[in-house]
């Protein structure tokens, strides 16, 4: 059974600004490290000055006994 560990971005932005350009970057970042996006829920409305805030949930295989490094750090 293969077993993951998991990682939850909050990514915000100011409407007025944009955010796209963000949200890529953030996108290939966790790519790059082996992270697979799994699940995006948003837009949360964060206030006026906090603009809107979106939750993009990851997950990345764990090695076969590799301890999860949050659980068992």
């Amino acid at each position: 059974m293969q077993k993951y560990e998991y990682h939850i971005q909050l990514q915000a932005y100011d409407p007025k600004i944009g955010g796209i350009e963000q949200d890529i970057h953030t996108l290939n970042l966790l790519g790059n490290e082996g992270w697979e996006l799994i699940c995006v829920s948003g837009p949360i409305n964060e206030g006026e000055h906090h603009g809107v805030a979106w939750h993009y949930f990851f997950r990345r295989p764990l090695a076969p006994g590799q301890k999860n490094p949050v659980l068992e750090g």
